[in-house]
């Protein structure tokens, strides 16, 4: 904790903020909000299932994914969003809640996009529901295998909402 001392001599406790590196540029530094369960993390490849707000360095919030039924998914090893998220993803156990500093060569770099200015350095807040190999599409699969799995996805459901972790539940009901 640091003290942070007002001009009418109250004085406030706040939590002081440490990072860690993710990359040895610090292109990518984490802050971990809530610890998060288990002892293992994305490998690349899997699938991850997230919810994440981006903030500009203002302050300004230019993206949120927090809504647990229209979570974000995607695969480690895509190109589906800015490399210092999908770093982030990978250091992340499941139910964890982290922070991340990005600089702009790990977000949107020198062209930024149509919400993100050039040269920008983002603060994305992210919330690990879950990750897991990834799946083929239902339609693909034969009729048992497709009640099998749906039988496996409810059961994830349940696994979460027995542990009492409601938002991860809500994604696969």
């Amino acid at each position: 904790y640091q003290r942070r001392v007002h001009g009418d001599s109250r004085v406030e406790m706040v939590e002081k903020t440490e990072y860690t590196k993710l990359t040895e540029d610090d292109g990518v530094l984490k802050s971990i909000i809530t610890l998060g369960y288990g002892d293992s993390v994305p490998l690349k490849g899997q699938q991850v299932i997230v919810l994440f707000k981006v903030y500009l360095p203002d302050g300004k919030l230019i993206e949120d994914v927090s809504d647990p039924e229209r979570a974000a998914a995607f695969l480690t090893d895509s190109e589906a969003v800015f490399k210092g998220l999908m770093l982030g993803t990978l250091s992340m156990k499941k139910g964890e809640c982290a922070r991340f500093k990005v600089k702009p060569e790990y977000a949107f770099g020198e062209k930024g996009n149509e919400k993100v200015p050039p040269n920008s350095q983002l603060e994305v807040e992210v919330e690990m529901l879950d990750f897991h190999d990834k799946w083929k599409h239902m339609i693909d699969l034969p009729d048992k295998e497709r009640l099998e799995f749906t039988k496996q996805i409810k059961q994830l459901g349940n696994d979460h909402f027995k542990e009492k972790r409601l938002k991860a539940a809500a994604h696969f009901y």
